[in-house]
């Protein structure tokens, strides 16, 4: 569903009434309203998550936000969205509010929300979204928040968590209720240490006054430059086992090369593809180059199932990725890595978070860090996407999802970053290369004429 087709759906059935404010809401009602820094066009006044853990791995989120429209352009950020997995998270709450400027408290119906897919040109995905948007109650100066009690099973023994987008925020914490006999530890990323707050079972990380993240020409994203909570969960012995925990990166990569390593085992299919693929390739750099360019062509459609199970991090079977002529970057990967391993090239896969070189950061060995997969070749070529590694040797990277860039370079999104190279005796974080200065460029050649009378002809 669009966002148009979104926000004409939910003013068709806008529906409200005037109640009192919620009780965590009324203190940020009254609170400081000095500037924080910049022409912010809303101002979040709290940014609130408390997660408590049960001993089996199920888990209860409940989450707070409040934010104050300052100018029009503001409106955007009276929304509510909770993402959640069909059939294993349900939505146990979805509350909405809007402080008019005078006071007036007014609680946003049922039939203001709508429940829709998380991805609009996934074939299917179990990731769904609860959503509710208040743009024509938020005028400036009006408070738009909300609450929403979220059950979930915890897939790995981490969680994270952001303290900011780019809107300033008053105040934004992280709580953490474990059973008793498990512990706890986190990391900041991207500011100082910030040491939690203590009481009983529940652990708090707190940040406050954090400045408006002003977009500039050129400058990195919001995301890699707003603070963000990564935590690292350590279960009782009674729970040792229900479910994946990282150390060090060598973890991550051993239990993400458990899920993709089987799918790339080729069949006759793929061993006849490879054959008629690279018939004509005169050297190892032409035989990739021709799966490379098969790959590209093959449709982007995503199916997600399974993903309380680890199905988001699964490709499909090569095999069958062949046959149906489409996939994600996970099963484009797969599938070219298995076609190379038919022609007798081996690779690595490699999981890296695109279009933000600056995201992931390698203090905190984590899967959370990274939404997207590329390969890595092993193959000696002098190009702007190949790197030299101690363990893995010469490696030559590729992202066979994006269908223009070639064999041998890399998209700008996807230069100078960390990225996994996933192995089954342990991977490695590497930093992928950046392109030399003028590598990327456009040039342009015209041949124009002026007449007398300063006409172009």
């Amino acid at each position: 569903m669009t966002r148009a087709i979104l926000i004409a759906a939910l003013a068709a059935g806008l529906a409200s009434a005037a109640v009192p404010a919620p009780p965590w809401l009324s203190p940020y009602l009254e609170g400081d309203r000095t500037e924080l820094k910049g022409s912010a066009p809303a101002e979040v006044l709290l940014n609130e998550e408390h997660l408590e853990v049960e001993s089996n791995g199920r888990a209860v989120s409940t989450k707070r936000y409040a934010v104050r429209i300052l100018q029009r352009n503001g409106r955007s950020a009276a929304v509510a969205r909770e993402p959640y997995v069909a059939g294993s998270e349900k939505v146990r709450d979805f509350d909405v509010w809007v402080v008019r400027p005078g006071g007036e408290v007014i609680k946003l119906g049922r039939d203001s929300m709508v429940d829709v897919a998380a991805v609009e040109n996934d074939i299917y995905n179990e990731v769904r979204v609860r959503v509710a948007l208040a743009e024509d109650e938020a005028v400036p100066g009006a408070v738009f928040a909300y609450q929403a009690v979220i059950e979930r099973r915890m897939f790995f023994l981490q969680q994270a968590f952001d303290f900011q987008d780019s809107l300033p925020v008053r105040s934004a914490r992280f709580s953490l209720t474990l059973p008793s006999s498990w512990r706890a530890s986190a990391i900041v990323l991207g500011r100082g240490p910030v040491e939690p707050a203590i009481s009983g079972r529940t652990m708090t990380w707190r940040m406050d006054n954090l400045a408006f993240i002003d977009q500039e020409p050129g400058m990195p994203p919001a995301s890699s430059l707003a603070p963000r909570l990564g935590v690292n969960l350590v279960p009782g012995e009674s729970a040792a086992g229900f479910a994946p925990r990282f150390q060090s990166w060598e973890d991550v990569s051993r239990w993400q090369a458990g899920l993709a390593e089987p799918p790339i085992e080729p069949g006759e299919a793929i061993r006849a593809k490879a054959r008629e693929l690279t018939a004509t390739a005169a050297t190892p750099f032409d035989k990739v180059r021709a799966v490379a360019e098969f790959v590209q062509a093959i449709n982007y459609i995503s199916v997600q199932m399974g993903l309380s199970r680890g199905g988001g991090y699964q490709p499909h079977a090569a095999t069958d990725t062949l046959r149906r002529g489409y996939g994600d970057c996970k099963d484009k990967a797969a599938l070219m890595r298995s076609l190379l391993k038919a022609a007798g090239i081996d690779s690595h896969a490699v999981a890296i978070f695109s279009e933000n070189p600056l995201y992931v950061r390698p203090d905190w060995p984590s899967p959370h860090q990274f939404n997207h997969m590329i390969l890595a070749v092993k193959l000696k070529h002098a190009s702007p996407a190949s790197v030299q590694h101690p363990a893995f040797g010469d490696l030559l990277l590729f992202d066979p999802t994006n269908p223009v860039v070639p064999l041998g370079q890399l998209d700008d999104g996807e230069q100078d970053s960390h990225a996994l190279v996933i192995a089954p005796s342990g991977g490695a974080l590497i930093r992928t290369p950046a392109a030399p200065e003028g590598w990327s460029r456009s040039a342009r050649r015209a041949a124009m004429a002026v007449d007398a009378g300063g006409k172009w002809r």
